[in-house]
């Protein structure tokens, strides 16, 4: 793991915003300006950069805001982009959840947004349960929560599912 940084000291909590909150006591580190990179066997798994991080070393998790991601699939794939308002992080069972104007791009050219998503980095899975609107060229499918595979980059809408052919004239 590498982790560059700038330092600042530890101040305030910063406020509870939506479900994703900072905890209420002090974290044990707190950052500005960080560059986070996982490698596993020789190689790069993600990056993740943030405005702000901190760091809480007996739960072993780290919440980071105004957050960018990319993912880098082990079977050759094309990476996977993601960025969001806040990102928690589970060191221990590796799980991840951005909160907050969720936007991504798959190795397909698919964008998606959602309100919130869920990642299992062991199991490489990712689910929300909020709207999730996927988006390439002219087409665009809406529908109420996901779930999704991101070893065969397969999703799945779960209910509410709604497909807009965009005409020629109209496409984005």
């Amino acid at each position: 793991m590498i982790l560059s940084c700038a330092c600042a000291g530890v101040g305030d909590a910063p406020p509870r915003e939506g479900g994703l909150a900072w905890r209420q006591s002090e974290e044990d580190v707190r950052v500005q300006g960080v560059h986070y990179r996982e490698w596993k066997n020789g190689r790069v798994m993600w990056d993740l950069d943030a405005r702000e991080a901190a760091y809480h070393i007996e739960d072993e998790k780290a919440f980071f805001q105004d957050v960018s991601l990319v993912y880098y699939p082990p079977e050759e794939g094309l990476p996977l982009s993601l960025q969001a308002d806040r990102v928690s992080y589970e060191m221990g069972p590796r799980r991840l959840k951005a909160e907050g104007n969720v936007l991504g791009e798959g190795a397909q050219g698919f964008r998606f947004r959602t309100d919130s998503l869920a990642y299992d980095l062991e199991g490489k899975r990712v689910m929300t349960r909020d709207k999730v609107i996927l988006e390439k060229d002219r087409l665009r499918v809406e529908g109420v929560g996901m779930e999704g595979s991101l070893t065969d980059q397969t999703f799945v809408l779960l209910s509410s599912v709604r497909t807009v052919f965009a005409s020629p004239h109209t496409a984005r």
